[in-house]
């Protein structure tokens, strides 16, 4: 330093201005290097007299209150990749200076102060940029003299000092993973300035800053179960973003699978069920072998409980299945292999309903092929809800018929069978064989009366199976009806009794059918027979055989006789049904009883056949053959 008089102001300082330069680097090591951006500054420092400073400016004598400038003072250097900004702060400056600063040929000075300024902002590149800038130096009047030192410190930085936002994502995003491997998804808003990345499990481990790239593996710590991983970004700035996080469930386990059954099974569908000890999908492997070769559609919705329904089978065919479940990390559940056997094909069933002249229907069913050993015929009445189908008869042909008289009404069905049993269809459609309603009576042909003297047996024919009764009166009496015979029968035979001899009788027969429809023939005639009977009736045992000989008088017009004979076993019981023996010639007046038992009693009578019919009974005689 010197020191050099000034007049009246005695000494004046030399000021001499050291600048600080600061140059920022820095590095990260780990699986790959992630570079920050660079910047560097340098200085060169020139005095009053042009020379070169090595860092400092010397303004050599000033005088108060008199600007002082030195040019260029300083002249900066800056490499930079990005935009930068160089800013100046002094020391403290003592009281009574002034220092300002301009570029190189400038218009304006900036006052350097403790308080940082904005010197230059630039964009890249400044690689090289050169600054050349101009110091002014103004003492106040009053300072005194001496040798004075000011520190001003220059600075560069990248202008950027806000911090990227970035996002990551685990798998693109899938909510399950089934391994601890993973892919990273990273993006930014900075893209092309972030140059580094780094990731940690727990957001207080961290790996190595490593080159930014859009995607990025990574490990995540077991055991199963949820996941985060938090990723930081930096720029080439050096701005650090706050950690950002993704979440995911690791899940290496395959789903249990348990109690696969099979219902439902037609000719062509099967239900197929099962449970899973974790919500999965579902799908159904199946073919004729265990090797498969079918899938069903696979369902992805994640159950507990499954249902496939496979469809499009073949009738009466054995299928090997198993069960698929992927739980929604994709591990893949497998289960054993099966059986199942599709239902033969069902019959179609039709029906038929005759009806012959005797009322009687035929019923027919008739029904398609199956790949069936035979076949089971089913019916249950139809206005019986409660009674179950069962089998009528089984066949190996397709047809099966069979005689009802009405009324009737059945619902019919088929079932095919395969051979041993092994396998059966669905049951057929039902069809339903009913009678139908009867409102035709009864036709009645071949009426004929037979009279005696006492009865009269009328005589016809029917077109269906029906009850017998004749309707008979004398003069304008009102009819009157014989007793009704129930047995449904189309040849007929109903005896009138009770008859005056040589009596005319109007008559009609009657017929009602199973349904209650009645027919009646038109009304006719006859005259009851006026034929004696015979007389003197006799009965005498004979030999010791017992034999009873009867023995009777003649009745005229008489051809032929007819003996009714009884027997009474015990004294005071009733006495057995009459008995007849018919006796032909008119000559004949005797019949022998041969050997009857001579413990028992007996009574005869007999009457007269003749033109006229029978004649009323003779007397009766009671005898015992012992006696």
């Amino acid at each position: 330093m010197s020191r050099r008089r000034g007049g009246l102001f005695g000494y004046w300082p030399s000021v001499f201005l050291l600048g600080l330069f600061l140059l920022l680097t820095s590095s990260f090591v780990g699986v790959a290097q992630a570079a920050l951006g660079a910047i560097s500054l340098t200085l060169t420092t020139y005095g009053h007299d042009g020379l070169p400073g090595a860092g400092t400016v010397d303004f050599g004598d000033v005088y108060p209150d008199t600007p002082f400038t030195v040019s260029p003072a300083m002249v900066a250097s800056v490499a930079s990749g990005m935009r930068w900004r160089m800013t100046a702060v002094t020391g403290a400056i003592p009281e009574g200076f002034l220092l300002e600063q301009r570029p190189q040929g400038g218009a304006s000075w900036t006052t350097l102060s403790p308080t940082t300024a904005v010197i230059a902002d630039a964009e890249p590149p400044a690689s090289p940029g050169t600054l050349g800038y101009e110091l002014r130096l103004t003492p106040s009047w009053d300072l005194m003299p001496g040798t004075y030192t000011l520190q001003v410190t220059y600075s560069v930085a990248f202008t950027d000092q806000t911090p990227p936002a970035g996002q990551v994502t685990i798998n693109a995003g899938g909510a399950y993973t089934q391994s601890v491997s993973v892919t990273l998804r990273l993006a930014t808003d900075d893209s092309g300035v972030v140059e580094g990345i780094c990731f940690s499990n727990d957001n207080v481990t961290w790996s190595a800053w490593q080159t930014y790239s859009t995607t990025a593996p990574w490990t995540l710590a077991a055991p199963d179960g949820p996941k985060t991983v938090w990723a930081k970004f930096r720029d080439r700035a050096g701005n650090e973003a706050p950690p950002v996080s993704a979440s995911v469930l690791l899940d290496t386990a395959a789903p249990t699978i348990s109690g696969v059954t099979v219902s439902n099974v037609t000719a062509t569908t099967a239900d197929v069920s099962w449970q899973t000890s974790e919500p999965a999908s579902r799908q159904v492997e199946y073919d004729l072998t265990a090797s498969y070769g079918l899938l069903s559609t696979l369902d992805p919705n994640p159950l507990t409980a499954h249902l496939v329904v496979l469809s499009g089978l073949t009738p009466g065919t054995l299928y090997h299945f198993r069960s698929l479940s992927a739980d929604p990390a994709g591990n893949l559940a497998v289960g054993t292999d099966a059986t199942f056997s599709t239902l033969l094909e069902a019959p179609t069933l039709s029906s038929t309903l005759t009806l012959d002249k005797w009322g009687t229907y035929t019923i027919r069913l008739d029904w398609t092929a199956s790949a069936a050993a035979s076949y089971r015929v089913e019916r249950k009445p139809t206005t019986d809800p409660v009674k179950s189908f069962a089998q009528l008869t089984s066949t190996t042909g397709l047809s099966y018929a069979e005689t009802q008289s009405p009324p009737f009404s059945y619902d019919c069905r088929v079932i095919a069978v395969g051979a041993g049993g092994s396998v059966e269809s669905a049951p057929s459609n039902v069809v339903t064989a009913a009678s139908g309603p009867d409102t035709t009576p009864p036709v009645l042909t071949s009426v004929t009366a037979s009279p005696g003297q006492y009865s009269c047996t009328v005589t016809w024919t029917t077109d269906e199976p029906s009850k017998s009764a004749v309707s008979y009166r004398t003069g304008t009496d009102p009819f009157a009806a014989t007793t009704t015979y129930t047995s449904l029968v189309t040849s007929h035979s109903v005896t009138v009794a009770g008859l005056v001899p040589g009596t005319t009788y109007e008559f009609y027969a009657v017929s009602t059918d199973s349904t209650g429809n009645t027919g009646q023939s038109a009304t006719q005639s006859f005259t009851s027979g006026g034929q004696d009977p015979p007389g003197n009736l006799v009965a005498e045992r004979t030999g010791s055989s017992h034999n009873v000989v009867l023995t009777w008088t003649a009745a005229a017009g008489a051809t032929d006789y007819r003996v009714y004979w009884r027997e009474q076993t015990v004294i005071g019981e009733p006495w057995g049904v009459w008995q007849t023996i018919d006796v032909a010639g008119s000559a004949t007046t005797a019949y022998t009883h041969s050997q009857p038992d001579k413990t028992h009693w007996y009574e005869y009578y007999v009457t007269a056949l003749g033109p006229s019919g029978e004649s009323v009974p003779s007397s009766s005689v009671i005898m015992n053959p012992a006696s």
